[in-house]
């Protein structure tokens, strides 16, 4: 209404203008006109012509009025004249497409109307001609058409973006609900083709190193692609490993693009036919999870929009991922707590029934009971036994005549020992066997018999795994669990929880092959033992006596040499051989469990509770488990009063003879050194030869006694007895210049020499012992050296501690062997490779041993087979009896050189 009265206000106004206004007014309106106006009488002469006349045409208003127009080209004029002639007769034409002509001389393609012009008295005044340029109309209707275009789009564009926000709402709902990755690829690929009408996609995630991506769904492709895809190393150059590894989005509109950025793409999955692609890096955070895709069969431009989009959905990917793998490890560490609860309960069970009995047999077969029907539906257990027969010695089944059929089965067909598979195989091989589905083709593989294939089918096997019984790095069985179900398929966890159950089983079955045996061995020990002449007693840690043979009893009385009882009274006493008291925790068997010392031969002097008293001999060491643990001691022991009663009278019989033999020595030393000293003095030339010839049977005298001496020290050395020692002061340099000289003259294939700085080495020794030691190790490097060579004797002092003589003794012989360097200075023992070829003893080194060490010095040996020997004495130096003494009195209550 407002809009009718306005129009109608105009139109009262424009009557009541004066007909001078109204033409000022049409006149402002034809100047300010865009549009040509150009206004001709009725014989085409030119009466009007507006500014856009002007400029349109190029000709002004005062060049025109009164004359024909003269835009209308030569060609045209006719028609024009025609043109005037129909509008001067009262027709209108509009939408004219006329070309006219310019004053630089260019024609304007127009778009004209005309219409006849009266007077007020209806006089016909001429034409008017209204031309607007057609350029600037294309224009102007070129504008028209893109702000339509514009608009279209734009409708469509917010049409689209409705439709996307949509489905990213729809997403969003879909993926909350979303409770694994598969159902969270699955709605990102399904979604992302519907929305681009992509004809297929893909979601992978990183394998948990890191290293390759792995599919979880798929959707559009053919099973090749997807079998190419299902793992992929991302070092391999594809759309998606690139997005993954570098997390950068790949977008990729035409197959020539796809060639040229990867060109091996084809040898991977083969011709997809797809030409473009977009492939995206699906991430939480600053963390890629993997990679999302579609495909286009069809070449395709991916606008901004379309690109915001995708990455959006994979944004909303990588955070339902996310959470959806957290909701699997949750999920899948609840279940595993629940299993390994029920696994844990199941062993317990198990490790209980197995720690019930020795009887292995009746335990094997409450546990094969346990495992129905919680792990199978049958359960077999075969055992190796010590002889190495494998036997079937527990078969369970919920159906009794099943198990029936079983032991008929076993009984009917025996075990064979080479069969590829099942029971032997695994005892041959020590691996677990898994079949999670037992197929007809394997029962008929299983055995040519038919009987054996139609028992077989009748158990119903459907899947079985058999794990062996591993003790001690040794296979002593194997377990078997079938199951009849199709529901229970055996997998990896499951053969796990049997190796479990099957490192209890074989344990308790050892222990029980190990608990028998020890049984029978510990009762032939005992009748074994029981049959020795030499006492055998063992301990605990705890000093307690766990063990006794008959000849230790009969020997001791019963009375233990262990520290427990030496707390108490024992009922015997125990004193050295020489008749010293010595402390029970000193006895051999006490001090291997207490300090863990080997003994080696020691004798003690037992006084026992009727009065009686025998020297036994013995040796002791501690015992340890095979992995070192202590289990206390033993020590065997025996009676070696009759040898040494023996001794002693040789001993007395040896001095006796000795005794007897020196006395004439005496005298005819004490006559021969009174006659040489009278023939020194005789003028008589036969008397200087009587002289040498007395001197000589001086010599020979001393020679003998000494030799009677040796005889004696030999026969206290065989028995490991002290040498009463006589020491005086003594020079080694002098002692050795003469022993050099000596043993030089018994030999021409060695050059025996002696080194030294010294001129003198002084000393509180018994020299004459000292120098039978010395002889025997240069005599033993002139012996054991066949081929000659030199013998090198090195003396030297050494203050670094205490003052002692360091006497080296080396030559280039045979070598003593390695395995019996720990033995060298043992009593009558001798070298391997010397033994039966070169005469000798076994005597002379063990009496150097207990020469030197009753001077408290030492003996070493160094030696390689075939590279000589080097024997290197360290004899303190004392230079009076004072200072023995003193050294003496430092020493351990045991006798010098008494073997520990």
């Amino acid at each position: 209404m407002a809009n009718e009265s306005t129009s109608s206000d105009a139109e009262t106004a424009t009557a009541h203008l004066s007909p001078e206004d109204a033409g000022a007014r049409l006149l402002a309106i034809i100047e300010a006109s865009p549009t040509a106006i150009v206004s001709l009488d009725p014989k085409g002469n030119v009466t009007g012509w507006n500014p856009a006349a002007e400029h349109i045409f190029g000709w002004t208003e005062s060049e025109v009025l009164g004359k024909p127009s003269p835009t209308v080209p030569e060609d045209q004029r006719e028609q024009s004249t025609a043109l005037l002639k129909e509008v001067l007769g009262g027709k209108t034409v509009t939408g004219l497409r006329r070309s006219r002509l310019r004053k630089d001389g260019s024609t304007i393609e127009l778009l004209m109307s005309t219409a006849p012009v009266s007077g007020a008295d209806g006089r016909l005044l001429g034409t008017v001609i209204l031309a607007e340029d057609l350029a600037v109309e294309l224009r102007r209707e070129e504008e028209r058409s893109q702000l339509l275009a514009s608009e279209r789009a734009a409708r469509a564009e917010a049409e689209q973006t409705a439709g996307r926000m949509a489905r990213l709402q729809a997403v969003t709902a879909a993926l909350s609900t979303a409770a694994t990755q598969a159902e969270v690829a699955q709605t990102i690929v399904d979604h992302a083709r519907a929305a681009f009408g992509a004809d297929a996609g893909m979601v992978s995630v990183l394998d948990a190193e890191g290293k390759r991506l792995e599919v979880v769904y798929t959707s559009g492709f053919d099973a090749d692609v997807v079998d190419a895809y299902r793992q992929i190393p991302l070092e391999v150059r594809t759309p998606a490993t690139s997005a993954a590894r570098t997390g950068e989005p790949v977008w990729i509109e035409t197959a020539t693009e796809l060639a040229a950025r990867y060109p091996d793409l084809a040898s991977i999955h083969g011709e997809l036919g797809h030409e473009a692609l977009m492939a995206l890096p699906v991430r939480t955070g600053d963390r890629i999870l993997g990679a999302a895709g579609v495909t286009f069969a069809k070449a395709r431009h991916f606008t901004a929009d379309d690109r915001a989009f995708i990455q959006a959905l994979a944004h909303q990917c990588g955070q339902a991922l996310e959470r959806a793998r957290l909701y699997e490890s949750t999920e899948r560490a609840r279940q595993e707590a629940e299993s390994a609860q029920k696994r844990f309960e199941f062993l317990a069970e198990a490790s209980k029934v197995l720690a019930q009995s020795l009887d292995y047999e009746t335990t094997l077969q409450t546990v094969a009971a346990l495992a129905v029907p919680r792990m199978a539906d049958w359960c077999a257990i075969h055992v190796v036994s010590l002889e190495g027969q494998v036997r079937q010695v527990a078969v369970v089944h919920t159906d009794p005549a099943k198990v029936r059929l079983a032991h008929e089965f076993e009984q009917k067909f025996p075990y064979d020992p080479n069969a590829e598979t099942g029971v032997p195989a695994v005892i041959r091989s020590g691996e677990p066997e898994l079949t999670s589905e037992i197929t007809d083709e394997m029962i008929l593989a299983a055995s040519p018999d038919e009987e054996i294939v139609r028992v077989l089918r009748g158990l119903g096997l459907k899947s079985s795994m058999t794990v062996p019984l591993i003790a001690r790095s040794r296979t002593i069985g194997a377990i078997t669990f079938v199951s009849e179900s199709s529901d229970r398929r055996y997998g990896d966890g499951d053969v796990s929880l049997a190796m479990d159950l099957a490192t209890r089983v074989a344990l308790a079955v050892d222990n029980s092959l190990l608990y028998w045996d020890a049984q029978r061995s510990a009762a032939e020990r005992a009748a074994v033992l029981g049959q020795i002449t030499e006492g055998i007693m063992t301990a605990d840690t705890a000093g307690r006596t766990t063990f006794i043979n008959e000849a230790g009893k009969r020997l001791t009385g019963g009375a233990s040499v262990t520290r427990n009882q030496v707390g108490g009274a024992p009922r015997n006493q125990f004193f050295t051989p020489e008749g010293e008291p010595l402390a029970a925790d000193q006895l051999p068997l006490a001090r291997a469990v207490r300090e863990q010392a080997v003994t080696d031969n020691r004798e003690v002097l037992i006084r026992r509770t009727d009065g009686s008293e025998i020297i036994v001999q013995l040796s002791a060491s501690p015992v340890r488990a095979v992995d070192g643990t202590l289990l206390g001691g033993v020590v065997t022991f025996r009676d070696v009063t009759a040898e040494r009663t023996l001794e002693r009278q040789k001993d007395d019989f040896l001095s006796a003879a000795a005794h007897d033999l020196k006395t004439p020595l005496t005298t005819i030393k004490g006559l021969a050194q009174i006659l040489r000293r009278r023939a020194e003095r005789a003028a008589a030339p036969e008397a200087r030869a009587m002289a040498e010839s007395l001197y000589r049977i001086d010599a020979t005298t001393s020679r003998m006694t000494q030799l009677i001496n040796e005889l004696l020290d030999v026969s206290r050395l065989q028995t490991g007895r002290p040498l009463d020692l006589v020491r005086n002061d003594a020079d080694l340099i002098d002692l050795l210049t003469r022993l050099v000289s000596e043993q030089q003259q018994t030999t021409d294939r060695h050059r025996i020499r002696m080194e030294t700085d010294l001129t003198d080495l002084r000393g509180y020794w018994d020299e004459q012992r000292l120098e039978r030691t010395f002889t025997n190790i240069v005599s033993n490097a002139v012996r054991y050296s066949p081929h000659g060579g030199e013998i090198l004797i090195r003396v030297s002092r050494s203050d670094e501690s205490e003052p002692e003589a360091v006497i080296a003794v080396r030559d280039e012989g045979m070598g003593i062997p390695e395995h019996d360097l720990a033995l060298v200075f043992d009593r009558f023992h001798r070298g391997s490779n010397v033994s039966g070829r070169i005469p000798g003893t076994g005597i002379g080194l063990a009496g150097s041993l207990q020469i030197v060490q009753q001077h408290g010095g030492t003996i070493s040996v160094d030696s390689k087979e075939g590279a000589g020997t080097t024997f290197v004495v360290r004899l303190p130096i004392v230079s009076s009896a004072d200072e023995v003494n003193e050294s003496r009195a430092l020493e351990p209550g045991a006798p010098v050189g008494a073997p520990e």
